[in-house]
């Protein structure tokens, strides 16, 4: 099934946020991870996206936190 991680920033707006989660992940159980530079903005994603019917929404938190979970390197640009 594998699973999609998205940042959260303020360059990227919810509205347009819900409209490419919800266009791209169409399984709503399908594992998805939030993050953004404190934890605070993929919070509020997480909700909106579980209000939609996602079941499997996790925010990873911040940066640094989303690095070590996903055992990847985070690049900002």
């Amino acid at each position: 099934m594998g699973c999609w991680s998205l940042a959260v920033s303020n360059a990227h707006p919810y509205e347009n946020l819900l409209d490419d989660i919800t266009s791209t992940v169409t399984k709503k159980d399908q594992q998805i991870y939030l993050y953004c530079g404190s934890g605070q903005r993929a919070g509020r994603a997480k909700t909106m996206l579980e209000n939609l019917g996602y079941t499997n929404v996790q925010n990873i938190g911040g940066l640094d936190d989303a690095s070590t979970q996903l055992n990847e390197a985070i690049i900002q640009d």
